[in-house]
């Protein structure tokens, strides 16, 4: 499956990839946000694909906390040659994202969707949710996790490609976002009908 990443981006990919193999890197990321060049320094946790985009997780200490990083949107990467300490990240990595979570002390919200059995197999054709994904024995399912409110607008999304074969239990404010995001799509193909109705 060919993942979409611009060559700047894929150059940087491949920059970091090896050194975080070995568990001792830290960087300064040069990312291009929304055209403006924004200088980071980051310690990656590590990087992975999902929906043919590569994500970088890793702790940003310009927030002092731990962020998702789109290597799409980095214009280059550097090693980090001053001084700055980096954190201890030997027990973090992209299958533990709930001890991520704690470290950083942020505010997250519990996940909890259930799952018939097309949607389980949906599931697990993403690695991300590895450690969030629960079969039980007739084939059936649930995700149990944390997200944070940044991450709504990507769930509600998600759930919505696995249609009725998911059921969000918690938060209320993705079930919100879904029904936003399902209002929006009905209004829009409602005009669309409108219109075409009316020639």
């Amino acid at each position: 499956m060919p993942f979409h990443c611009q060559p700047v981006a894929l150059r940087a990919l491949i920059y970091i990839h090896p050194p975080i193999l070995k568990r001792n890197a830290l960087y300064d990321f040069l990312a291009l946000f929304h055209i403006l060049k924004t200088e980071r320094a980051i310690q990656p946790v590590g990087i992975y694909a999902n929906n043919g985009l590569w994500y970088c997780p890793a702790y940003c200490f310009l927030r002092n906390d731990f962020r998702i990083f789109r290597c799409d949107k980095m214009h280059s990467a550097t090693f980090d040659h001053t001084n700055r300490e980096p954190i201890d990240l030997r027990n973090i990595h992209l299958g533990n994202k709930e001890s991520l979570m704690q470290r950083s002390g942020g505010s997250y919200l519990k996940l909890y969707v259930e799952l018939q059995q097309e949607g389980v197999n949906q599931c697990e054709a993403h690695l991300w949710l590895k450690n969030s994904l629960h079969v039980r024995a007739d084939g059936s399912g649930w995700l149990d996790g944390s997200i944070t409110a940044r991450e709504l607008t990507f769930f509600a999304s998600f759930i919505l490609g696995l249609g009725n074969k998911a059921t969000i239990k918690e938060p209320p404010e993705l079930v919100g976002k879904l029904e936003k995001l399902i209002s929006e799509v009905i209004k829009k193909y409602g005009q669309s009908n409108s219109k075409g109705l009316s020639r």
